[in-house]
């Protein structure tokens, strides 16, 4: 752990810069964004009231990518994750300002995570759930860009209510970075710290109701780049952590994803074709304030990040049947607010947040 105790004030001071970037910039690329009139506008399938800037991916992104530089810190690939993580973000931005296809924004998603992947940022093993290893070869690469373009869209997806994908991304950083800690691994550590501290700032502006929006900018990166941390940290490597661990970590976007993509199965719906469906959907649905809605999801968030820490040390098995568990117990209790089907209503009773998606 010398790697830590060596460099305390410059790894203070990144996090001190990302914080108060995200905390400082939020304010100001809202106030641009309504000039520019880059908001997201009521409508039928938008939960908030008021247009509302969404240019808060870029404060994220210039935070995190600030907080990094200053820890000395050589990024993994080299130059092509940091470039990758521009033409994301940019990609985001045409997204959020002129909506593109679901085919460009996946083919946009799959072309900078196969650009990292041939850098060198890839999943190389996976655990055995009977024991030991198993060495990817020439599927790390295709696998690696399945895993950053799957979380990519995790966090997109639930970013549905003020402050909800960015505290739910928050939350899991946590477990990620005690684990990277406790591994020795230093880039994962660094990034996921400076992305907690990115998301905490932005969310100052973001809780409800919120100021300002990640957009699918943000969204997009923020998943992508816990992808990349996951890739680079407990999925790294011949000792790499049973994959139960960083999916129970982001077990709540994981499984509100599969109960989407079931949802939309049944009805005969494309898996892209959004609904109103969605956890925070149906607990707004039933009456609850989207402030009120937002904490009990950062609850949930916050026990099912403390079960994975405590899946590090189970057997791979032991630890795919608690994440099998935890899905079953979220299905049982999402079921009769119709999160896996059934009638929705066409139009949101109100409340605020982003595009349901």
């Amino acid at each position: 752990m010398a790697w830590v105790e060596g460099a305390p004030v410059v790894w203070g001071a990144a996090l001190v810069v990302a914080l108060a970037t995200s905390l400082a910039l939020s304010p100001v690329l809202a106030r641009l964004a309504r000039r520019l009139g880059w908001v997201e506008r009521p409508s039928s399938r938008r939960i908030h009231r008021e247009p509302t800037p969404n240019l808060g991916g870029v404060a994220i992104f210039v935070a995190f990518f600030g907080g990094m530089t200053l820890t000395g810190l050589p990024w993994p690939g080299g130059p092509a994750l940091p470039l990758a993580a521009l033409v994301l973000l940019f990609a985001g931005l045409v997204d959020d300002r002129y909506p593109l296809p679901a085919w460009a924004k996946l083919l946009a998603q799959a072309a900078v995570s196969l650009w990292v992947a041939l850098a060198g940022v890839r999943i190389e093993f996976v655990t055995h759930p009977l024991g030991g290893m198993i060495a990817l070869r020439g599927w790390a690469v295709p696998v690696t860009v399945f895993w950053l373009v799957l979380m990519a869209n995790m966090i997109n997806l639930i970013d549905g209510l003020d402050g909800l994908a960015a505290g739910v991304a928050s939350i899991a950083t946590v477990p990620l970075l005690i684990l990277a800690l406790q591994r020795g691994q230093a880039w994962p550590a660094a990034a996921a710290a400076v992305l907690l501290a990115s998301l905490l700032g932005f969310l100052r502006h973001n809780f409800p109701p919120a100021r300002i929006f990640m957009g699918d900018a943000g969204a997009q990166f923020t998943g992508w780049m816990l992808g990349v941390i996951t890739a680079e940290g407990a999925l790294k490597g011949a000792a790499t952590l049973a994959i139960a661990v960083p999916l129970m970590a982001l077990g709540l976007p994981l499984f509100d994803t599969c109960f989407a993509v079931l949802r939309r199965w049944r009805r005969g719906d494309p898996f892209y074709k959004g609904d109103l469906g969605h956890i925070h959907h149906r607990l707004l649905a039933l009456g609850l304030t989207p402030r009120r809605v937002v904490v009990i999801l950062y609850v949930i968030s916050g026990l099912l990040a403390v079960a994975s820490l405590g899946l590090a040390f189970l057997k791979p098995w032991a630890a795919l049947l608690a994440l099998a568990g935890a899905g079953l117990v979220l299905a049982g209790l999402a079921r009769p607010l119709g999160v896996l089907g059934g009638s929705q209503p066409r139009s949101h009773p109100g409340g605020h947040g982003p595009a349901a998606s």
